[in-house]
């Protein structure tokens, strides 16, 4: 295995099951398409050129970020439904 930079306090994750597992995705196939489609991050690097890692500040700041299951973002603030206002 080739040598890792080390960064204290911060853990490898070392597989797209485990990766998944940390993310809260039930599957490694999900988390593996969101990384290969630019929804997850890249790793951040690769043990002997293959299996990915990532750092596990790096899977948690991503999960932080991500929307919501069923948010519209395709829409944008303009775009969004007028909520109705009660009589005045």
């Amino acid at each position: 295995m080739n040598a890792q930079p080390e960064r204290p306090g911060d853990e490898q994750i070392t597989g797209n099951a485990a990766a998944a597992a940390r993310a809260g995705l039930t599957s490694a196939t999900s988390w593996s398409s969101y990384v290969s489609r630019d929804y997850a991050p890249k790793p951040d690097g690769r043990h002997d050129g293959r299996t990915p890692w990532w750092w596990a500040s790096t899977i948690d700041n991503w999960k932080k970020g991500r929307t919501g299951q069923g948010a519209r973002t395709d829409l944008s603030v303009d775009d969004q439904p007028e909520t109705p206002k009660g009589n005045t």
